[in-house]
């Protein structure tokens, strides 16, 4: 393929060019990624006499994954509109679908010349569109008929016994195995899945299971990731009808996200279904196996996500797409996410490593009581703005001259290179006519022009991202209304206001506290408010300014009644002079609750406190919270997790 136009720079003296290349997966041979992007220079260096300066970008992944982190990089250089050019092999190797058609569609709009040598595609060239339109049909076409061919290809040899996959803890494949007769059962495994099965029968979990698993060193599959056996595989491996002797194919569809291009398994079809009997595989007798498989989904099925109409409520939404604070809240111990379900009710959230035996901080809270008094606390703290255009102002000022702080160091180096080079230019000029036409001083004198040039293109650019506008802010009334307005007829279990408050305190970690004269631990949420978030303006959208942050505690918890009341009757007995009994009457609570109150201040005073929480930066030892005492437990924080810092006292 050649273009009939030529390549010109648009700074004059050099082609600068993106050299984009693919591979899919990491099985195929990286020497390619090589080969293409040598085959690319070729085709520049044959079509353009001249210095030339790359960008590569290579990429091992699918084309038809859109959110991959080399497109995104290709766009953001297209969109620099500092290159002259990408070339590529073929569109395919830029993305499949109507997307490959959309990036060329950015290079000519940012004056960028793509060319895809293969598909015979240069945006220079006016029929660039009708090529294009071929070639993003023919690669996706191309691509749905592999698919649909490799599917008919196992599906034939699956009815033969052939089209092995990868096997569970128990059978052996030799090596170079075609063939399901040549499978074999490990003998040892026979009394492993016996007792097994009948543990489950007398009501032991699968967690309990794959303790039984651990203690005994069981090795777990040459295909499992895992190093030890958890509760979820003990499910995967009952349910496997592999165990009863029958082979499956054809269980799960694959459909493709179009936003994402990545692909995600849904059950298939009962009429896709493809079995094979293979009595030679058979762990556990078929009528065995389906019985205690029907127990354990009656006994489990309490635990079920809620359905409507016999649907999941669930299907096709993203785990962490969960209703709010679900997700989003951080164990302050070992650094993992909450999760819905703690110890068995729906509602209150609980520590994810707590669960899975890795931390001790299993002290749950309400999801909920959470979100509303999350909500109140940015309200309150809102509300509370004074004095704040003054001090937020200065704070914009002081970031903008840092900011702009580097753009004029390199623009002042730039204009002192430049001047250098001016004076070079005029000395060689006036020695050529002086001394007449030297090929050395030509040479001499025309890189010195190339190195003008660029250096005026540079000083162009950084010209061209100089903040021209005036910084513009809401006062503090205005942003108190966009604030509290975001609040308004916003339930707190919608999607709209998942996102307000993941954009408005998008760190929030929680932190187990207990009362100086002991009582349930209770937990305490440090969190960092982002106000701007909610202001809309230019500045905000476009520049890297400072957030207005605030820093909240917030009580996820009801105090106890000896806390509720104890400031109130503290006033009443110390400085009204009431007695216990008449306090106890003006607060409409018992005699014994005013005396806890009162002795809680006491403690207090003596310790010189003025917090009556206390942070529990270790296992509570008794018998209500003995997480830490199971045979499971092993303390791992989050890798990364640095030590915890809980937030400091009330004052």
């Amino acid at each position: 393929m050649r273009s009939s136009q030529e390549f010109r720079p648009r700074n004059g003296h050099c082609l600068k060019v993106i050299n984009l290349s693919r591979i899919s997966t990491e099985h195929q041979d990286e020497k390619s990624l090589d080969d293409q992007a040598r085959q690319n220079r070729e085709y520049i260096e044959r079509s353009f006499n001249g210095s030339v300066e790359y960008l590569d970008i290579s990429s091992r992944g699918s084309g038809e994954h859109l959110d991959r982190n080399e497109l995104r990089q290709l766009e953001e250089a297209i969109e620099s509109q500092q290159y002259d050019a990408v070339i590529v092999e073929d569109l395919a190797r830029i993305c499949r679908r109507n997307r490959a058609y959309d990036i060329c569609e950015l290079c000519e709009d940012c004056d960028t010349r793509l060319i895809a040598i293969n598909d015979r595609i240069d945006t220079a060239d006016p029929g660039w569109r009708d090529m294009a339109s071929m070639a993003t049909w023919h690669h996706e076409r191309s691509n749905r008929d592999t698919s649909d061919r490799i599917k008919r290809t196992l599906r034939g040899r699956f009815e033969k016994g052939e089209a092995l996959a990868n096997l569970i803890a128990g059978y052996h494949k030799p090596e170079g195995a075609k063939h399901e007769s040549q499978i074999t059962r490990d003998p040892a495994y026979i009394p492993i899945y016996e007792e097994w099965f009948t543990r489950l029968e007398n009501g032991q979990s699968f967690e309990e299971i794959a303790d039984w698993l651990n203690e005994r060193g069981i090795p777990l599959g040459p295909h499992c990731r895992d190093d030890k056996w958890s509760g979820t595989i003990v499910g995967r491996y009952t349910r496997n009808p592999l165990l009863k002797g029958i082979r499956q194919r054809n269980r799960l569809v694959t459909r493709r996200v179009n936003r994402t291009g990545r692909h995600r398994n849904y059950p298939a079809p009962p009429e896709m279904l493809m079995e094979r009997h293979c009595p030679n595989l058979q762990f556990i007798d078929p009528e065995r196996f389906d019985r205690v498989n029907r127990m354990l989904e009656e006994r489990n099925s309490r635990y079920r996500r809620g359905r409507a109409n016999g649907r999941d409520v669930r299907h096709g939404v993203p785990r962490k797409r969960t209703r709010w604070p679900g997700q989003h809240l951080r164990c302050g111990i070992c650094g993992r996410k909450y999760v819905y379900g703690g110890n068995g009710r729906k509602e209150f959230l609980i520590c994810e490593g707590a669960r899975r035996h890795f931390c001790w901080n299993g002290f749950t809270i309400n999801g909920p009581l959470t979100a509303r008094r999350m909500a109140e606390a940015i309200r309150n703290e809102v509300e509370q703005i004074e004095g704040f255009d003054a001090a937020f102002a200065a704070m914009i000022s002081e970031e903008a001259k840092a900011l702009d702080t580097v753009d004029r160091e390199r623009e002042a180096k730039l204009r002192d290179e430049l001047k250098r080079i001016e004076q070079e230019i005029d000395n060689l000029t006036d020695a050529i006519a002086q001394v007449g036409i030297s090929q050395p001083l030509t040479d001499k004198l025309q890189s010195s022009e190339r190195d003008r040039d660029r250096i005026g293109d540079e000083l162009a650019t950084l010209e061209r991202h100089r903040r021209r506008n005036q910084i513009v802010l809401p006062g503090a009334d205005e942003l108190r209304k966009l604030a509290v307005e975001a609040f308004d007829d916003l339930p707190i279990e919608s999607s709209e206001f998942w996102r307000l408050m993941r954009s408005l305190v998008p760190k929030i970690h929680v932190y187990p506290y207990q009362l100086i004269d002991g009582g349930h631990p209770v937990l305490r949420a440090s969190a960092c408010l982002n106000l701007l978030s909610v202001i809309a303006t230019e500045h905000a959208e476009n520049h890297a300014i400072p957030s207005l942050t605030r820093q909240l505690v917030v009580d996820l918890f009801d105090p106890p009644q000896r806390e509720e009341y104890r400031t109130s009757a503290v006033k009443l007995v110390r400085e009204q002079k009431m007695t216990l009994k008449s306090a106890a009457q003006e607060l409409g609570i018992t005699d014994t609750a005013v005396q806890r109150a009162m002795k809680l201040q006491r403690q207090l005073d003596e310790r010189q406190l003025t917090d009556p929480f206390v942070p529990v930066k270790k296992p509570i030892d008794n018998d209500h919270f003995c997480r830490h005492r199971h045979r499971r437990f092993d303390f791992r924080p989050l890798s990364g997790f640095e030590k915890p810092e809980f937030p400091p006292p009330r004052s």
